[in-house]
């Protein structure tokens, strides 16, 4: 174990367009543990058996058969960070969505992931251009905003619409 047997950290990109709507990422990968196919269960990247070698081996396993010699705490110098970019409008909670699902993403190809060596950090942009997908694009000012408040004297000027009678305080007694 150590940086001898660790692989060079890489970087992926992907894009994808579903008619106007078009999503992209980009993923630079520095793990702590090793990458997998997540549909063939082959490593793709990760701990290698020697500093020469190119065989991968598994690192959760070569970890527990080192665990009585390795010395804490150990480096912090794992990170994988990711940014996703989409043209669709997305509120803050829905952008969070996106990103706590590619944080899943990682748990499928990284083994082991979100240790405590790793600084996992995921972002998303949305420029908004094509709106919310099922939903109408809003005005700034809603339909209606202007009469939510009711009519105001300049109103009732020029619809000639007579003032309400205001109350008069009730007489105190004494």
């Amino acid at each position: 174990m150590g940086p001898a047997t660790c692989m060079k950290a890489g970087l992926g990109a992907a894009a994808v367009a579903l008619g106007p709507i078009k999503v992209g990422a980009v993923v630079s990968v520095n793990a702590c543990g090793n990458v997998v196919d997540p549909f063939t269960g082959e490593w793709v990247a990760g701990m290698r058996a020697a500093a020469d070698s190119d065989q991968i081996i598994d690192m959760e396993l070569a970890a527990f058969a080192a665990a009585g010699s390795m010395q804490m705490p150990l480096d912090r110098t794992n990170t994988t960070i990711s940014c996703i970019v989409t043209n669709v409008e997305l509120t803050k909670a829905q952008a969070t969505k996106v990103s706590q699902m590619a944080a899943d993403a990682y748990a499928h190809a990284i083994r082991p992931t979100h240790t405590t060596n790793d600084g996992d950090t995921i972002y998303t942009l949305a420029s908004g251009n094509q709106g919310a997908p099922g939903k109408r694009r809003r005005s700034p000012r809603p339909a209606g905003h202007a009469r939510s408040k009711g009519p105001t004297d300049r109103h009732r000027k020029r619809s000639k619409t007579p003032k309400p009678p205001t109350a008069s305080p009730a007489p105190r007694s004494s």
